[in-house]
């Protein structure tokens, strides 16, 4: 048996598997050497798996290990031979074989991230390698940075004892106590030359003798010392139990080998040992039993019991040796387990957690990850790389709150959700988290304690990103409290809707529309502009909820002549609804009638009061900040400022009528695409209108006598005119022609309309035409005449004078007609009227009239009757009064 050539003391120091859980955690702690902390880690981690000497680690190239297999080559097998030996062997070790340690990932991390390219593995910054001073002390200021005191052989000692040697104990203690491994195997892991040695150094490390001492044994083998085989039983699994030789010649066994195998004792009696089992595993078997012979250890193996009819079942074998008084090894005895069942149990086991793990890393909707007690991060899913933006090798063992806000961070909610779980076992927690890039989400987290033995090893963290169901839930609420604001604002409408049939004048219909919009919640204030000429800026007409203050703003912008009015501005100048911003973060220049102080966060709301062409002004609503200004809400205010359009032109229209004095502009026309101009020009003709109904709210039927061309002729000319939307010869008699002419918003007619005024002569003769208009007084006869200059080119104002209407006996009479028909009844019987239905025989029947106003046959006798109905009835209670 080989010898050193001294005596080794029992080891003095040590660390237990926890204290280096806590030394690898130190290695991050940025007091000692931030930059190299996960270079420390791996150096630490490297020494305690393997157990390597200090001149082994520094002499470490990165070929030297293969982290696919797992493996390290040395170039020698075991420590430093006597001086007289010239053995240069070599051994390959076996990374991490308990899978505990994760070796192989860090050193994967360490070299993937380390700044440097370079065959060796732990290089200098200032020489190549680092020196094993150099080691010694990463370890030992390790030691003080996590405050370790290592295990001596009396009690505890202090930081500044723990060197590399105590992580090669540390080694030992856990192959010995934490994976209750023979001393063959702790000799084998430190690369001893003799079992005495490990026996020397660790035997103090178990708490009773690893291996059988027998006391001495008669020299023939047939004559077994019942003590003997008895102590050599106490360090073997019972089972099937034998005894052999050095040779591996049977020469005891218990009465289960027999019944296992189905061999005879006699049968036995001649087998060698190495017989049992299969012949690939033979060599193996047989170096572990030179194993027990000359190194005097225990061996335990895994092979194959081969019966008698050929089945294999599989056992674990145990050895130990036999000794003579002398102290040399004569027999083996031993013992062999069935582990069937917890072979099966392995590979269910393994294959479940092979499935989990694929499981675990397929699903990409969750983030999964393990923490340690501390919190740090020890695993990470393809999930959570995906939803935190973090991989693997730059998140593991940093601190989980990485992944909050730091206002989180700051009010220590990672760590209380932590202490939760530890107490309750499981808590769930929702809030913003942080990506990698900064971004934030949100995040539903559960946080689940595990614990084994009693004390808490770590978390399982599951979280799963909630940012698109959180937002479609505030949507969803918005939208529905958008709804709501927004039936209130619908039911304000409808009785604004109601007030503007009753309102008598203009200025009647905006104090109803600013009063009762000012009693929504939602608006704080509103106000209505009208736009002056020629610079179009708004001066204010009537508003609501305004003070002393804004009102006195307000004209003080009309005042100065200030045409920098926004959003308002905005919505004069594109005829759209316009929504301002908060007023604070605009400059002081801009907007004085849209930066009021109401309530300090008003929003402007600026809405066009269009009717057709024309605008009559803005609208300006001051709504709460905190409402979202949607495109439903838009909607409805911008339907609203149509309805007010609409209710403005009507009353101009009835003022119009109504009034005593009005404005006569007379104009000569020359443009072509006018159907009285075109007809005269080409046919030679003389045209001149004859009454107008009103179609619709956009298009009038315009009915003209043509003298002196045809029928034929007057059809073709009218049909060229891309103007035209309907034409018609109602009757041709003595060279007179009557037509009906269909025009929209590109007429004269309907321009005028619009503007609250009545063409009263439209004729024409030899190429010109003259076109006589009455407008009332309060109508803007200015723009009147640009937007007829800018939409027929080829027309000119000849003259511009006041007239009186005659006074007319029948003046209630006709206010009281146009009180009860309504519009189609109205535009009913003008176009009956002009078309010839009441003459006879008729001109125009019933459906070429309804045909004319595009509405059916049924619905114009319907107007008919009924209108004709409101004038009987009109005309003899105007008689009955007239004759009271």
């Amino acid at each position: 048996m080989p010898t050193t050539n001294s005596s080794p003391e029992r080891a003095a120091t040590w660390l237990q598997p926890d204290q280096i859980q806590r030394l690898r955690t130190a290695c991050y702690d940025e007091s000692f050497q931030p930059q190299f902390r996960q270079r420390n880690e791996a150096i630490i981690t490297l020494l305690y798996d393997v157990g390597l000497r200090v001149s082994e680690l520094v002499e470490l190239d990165v070929d030297q290990l293969n982290l696919e297999s797992g493996e390290l080559s040395l170039p020698c097998a075991r420590q430093p031979p006597p001086q007289h030996s010239e053995s240069t062997s070599s051994v390959t070790i076996t990374l991490d074989p308990a899978h505990s340690l994760g070796t192989i990932r860090l050193l994967k991390s360490y070299l993937y991230n380390r700044d440097i390219e370079t065959a060796i593995l732990f290089p200098s910054r200032e020489r190549d390698r680092l020196t094993p001073k150099g080691i010694r002390d990463i370890v030992t200021k390790t030691a003080e940075a996590a405050s370790l005191r290592p295990y001596t052989l009396r009690d505890r000692g202090e930081a500044t004892d723990v060197s590399p040697q105590t992580l090669r104990h540390g080694t030992a203690w856990r192959l010995i106590n934490a994976e209750e491994r023979s001393m063959a195997a702790v000799q084998d892991r430190l690369r001893h030359t003799a079992r005495s040695t490990t026996r020397e150094l660790y035997g103090h490390f178990q708490s009773k003798p690893s291996e059988p001492t027998t006391t001495d044994s008669e020299e023939a083998h047939d004559r077994l010392d019942e003590s003997t085989l008895i102590d050599g039983i106490l360090d073997a699994i019972p089972e099937i139990v034998y005894v052999f030789d050095t040779n591996g010649q049977m020469l005891w066994w218990n009465e289960r080998l027999p019944t296992v195998t189905g061999y005879s004792d006699a049968e036995i009696a001649t087998m060698h040992a190495l017989e049992f089992v299969p012949d690939s595993d033979t060599s193996r078997l047989a170096e572990a039993i030179s194993n027990v012979v000359e190194q005097e250890t225990v061996e335990t193996e895994e092979s194959l019991l081969v019966t008698k009819d050929g089945t294999q079942l599989p056992y674990e074998y145990n050895g130990a040796p036999l000794t003579r008084g002398d102290g040399t090894v004569w027999g083996l005895v031993g013992a062999g387990r069935d582990i069937s069942a917890r072979k099966a149990a392995v590979q269910a086991a393994e294959r479940e957690r092979e499935r989990f793990d694929l499981f675990v890393d397929a699903v990409t909707d969750y983030a999964i990850f393990l923490l340690d007690a501390d919190g740090r991060i020890r695993t990470w899913n393809s999930g959570a790389e995906r939803i935190k933006g973090y991989s693997k090798s730059e998140i593991l063992g940093e601190h989980f709150s990485v992944l909050y806000p730091e206002e989180a961070v700051e009010n220590g909610v990672p760590e209380s959700l932590l202490e939760e779980a530890s107490t309750e076992g499981h808590v769930e927690d929702e809030g913003y988290r942080v990506r990698k890039d900064g971004s934030t989400f949100w995040a539903h987290v559960t946080i689940t304690a595990l614990h084994e033995n009693g004390e808490l090893q770590g978390f399982a963290k599951v979280t799963r990103d909630m940012t698109e169901r959180r937002e479609r839930e505030r949507e969803i609420e918005r939208q529905r409290d958008d709804l709501e604001r927004l039936n209130r604002v619908n039911t304000v409408i409808r009785d604004i809707g109601k007030a503007l049939v009753k309102a008598g004048d203009r200025t009647a219909i905006e104090e109803a529309v600013c009063d009762r919009l000012a009693t929504v919640d939602a608006y704080a204030a509103t106000w209505i502009g009208e736009p002056q000429s020629p610079d179009r800026y708004l001066t204010p007409r009537s508003w609501a909820g305004l003070g002393d203050g804004d009102l006195n703003e307000l004209l003080d912008v009309v005042e100065n002549d200030n045409a920098t009015v926004w959003p308002s501005e905005q919505a004069l100048q594109t005829d759209d609804i316009c929504v301002g911003r908060d007023w604070s973060n605009r400059p002081v220049s801009k907007a004085a009638s849209d930066v009021l102080s109401i309530d300090g966060g008003s929003v402007p709301i600026a809405i066009p009061i269009p009717y057709r062409e024309t605008l009559y002004g803005v609208l300006v609503v001051y709504a709460d900040n905190s409402i979202p200004i949607g495109e439903r809400h838009q909607t409805v205010l911008a339907e609203l400022g149509e309805t007010i359009g609409h209710a403005i032109a009507a009353v101009k229209r009835k003022e119009a009528l109504a009034a005593d004095r009005v404005v006569e502009l007379v104009f000569e026309c020359w443009d072509d695409q006018q159907f009285f101009i075109q007809t005269a020009t080409e046919l030679e003709a003389t045209v001149s209108l004859e009454g107008i109904a009103r179609r619709d709210d956009a298009s009038y039927l315009e009915y003209f006598t043509v003298t002196g061309a045809s029928p034929t002729a007057v059809s073709e000319t009218a049909n060229q005119l891309e103007s035209l939307n309907h034409a018609r010869v109602i009757n041709y008699q003595n060279g007179n022609c009557l037509c009906e002419i269909g025009v929209d918003e590109s007429s004269i007619l309907t321009v005028i309309a619009e503007m609250g005024g009545t063409v009263t002569e439209m004729t024409a003769k030899n190429g010109n035409g003259t076109v006589r208009v009455e407008i009332p007084q309060t109508a803007e006869v200015g723009r009147i005449i640009d937007i007829l200059e800018t939409t027929l080119a080829e027309i000119e104002l000849r003259a511009k004078r006041t007239v009186d209407r005659p006074i007319q006996t029948g003046h209630r009479f006709h206010s009281t007609i146009d009180e009860r028909l309504t519009d189609k009844q109205r535009n009913a019987l003008e176009a009956a009227y002009f078309a010839g239905f009441f003459e006879r025989p008729r001109l125009s029947t019933g459906d070429d009239i309804a045909n004319s106003l595009g509405i059916s046959p049924s619905t114009f006798h319907q107007h008919i009757r009924a209108g004709l109905q409101k004038l009987l009835t009109a005309s003899v209670e105007a008689t009955t009064d007239e004759g009271l």
